[in-house]
């Protein structure tokens, strides 16, 4: 009678077992297919320049801090071309300047919710005049190409 007690028992405690094991499984599968098939879009992802002035002179260093936060709510793996977001400065002139992007193989950098992606950018002025300061990422979420440019920014130079 014992026996047959400490079997029946030990057939439930089994039963538990392989049910908790298979729910936290099914789980564990449901809660990667959602975030596979979660659709990020530039929003979740802002762009944002720490810059303290847009007026300078003739040898000033004009220098900041360019940030992506991942607002998505997710820890996200992000693939880039390792160099954003990015930044370049033009003459607001020179209307042929094309922005060589650098290529190169993709880069992943893991990015936990709130966490925050950064390039810091400086430049000497050495002529005076008003230049455009782009700034702006190309990245990839889940296989999703994402891009975002803030308004170019106008720096004086004197």
């Amino acid at each position: 009678m014992i026996k047959s007690r400490l079997y029946g028992i030990s057939v439930i405690v089994a039963v538990v077992c392989l049910s908790l094991v298979s729910i936290i499984a099914i789980s564990n599968i449901m809660s990667e297919y959602n975030f596979r098939n979660t659709k990020f879009r530039e929003a979740d992802f802002p762009l944002d320049i720490d810059l303290s002035k847009t007026i300078f002179n003739v040898g000033d260093k004009i220098s900041g801090i360019v940030t992506i936060t991942n607002r998505s709510g997710k820890n996200i793996d992000i693939i880039s071309n390792g160099a954003m977001p990015c930044t370049y400065l033009h003459n607001i002139k020179d209307t042929t300047y094309i922005h060589p992007e650098r290529m190169g193989r993709g880069v992943a950098q893991n990015l936990k919710t709130d966490d925050k992606m950064s390039e810091n950018f400086e430049w000497i002025a050495k002529e005076s005049g008003t230049y455009v300061l782009n700034v702006h990422y190309r990245i990839e979420v889940n296989g999703v190409e994402l891009r975002s440019e803030l308004e170019d920014i106008t720096i004086e130079v004197s």
